[in-house]
């Protein structure tokens, strides 16, 4: 697996590639962990090049969410592939996680999300 992070206007982009399963899970899990402990953080995760996803890589997600939202923020995926998108599906996930078929449509999600704003 390869992972990226960078910033763009207050929003945290993990972009991630390969393989995210229970080797790579812990590591993904501490960094978006460490970033959803901010003050309302908003997290983009682009999962496009991710071609296989387990219950520990989505468990790892899982906490990243309720961090993010603990803390008053959120975190958006973005360009799920198709092996992910039917993981997510099928695990019936995706009611769960607000999911964006392209990076600009999870970044006008996540400016909405504004220092003093809430979210539903």
């Amino acid at each position: 697996m390869n992972w990226h992070t960078s910033s763009q206007d207050d929003i945290h982009i993990v972009r991630l590639s390969g393989r995210f399963d229970a080797h790579t899970a812990p590591a993904i899990k501490r960094r978006l962990t460490e970033i959803a402990t901010g003050p309302r953080p908003r997290i983009l995760v682009q999962l496009g090049d991710v071609h296989f996803i387990d219950s520990p890589a989505l468990g790892a997600l899982t906490v990243a969410l309720r961090q993010a939202r603990s803390n008053g923020g959120e975190l958006v995926l973005s360009e799920l592939s198709q092996p992910v998108r039917i993981t997510f599906e099928l695990t019936q996930l995706d009611r769960i996680f607000p999911i964006a078929a392209t990076d600009e449509g999870a970044l006008s999600r996540l400016n909405g999300i504004r220092e003093g704003a809430s979210h539903d």
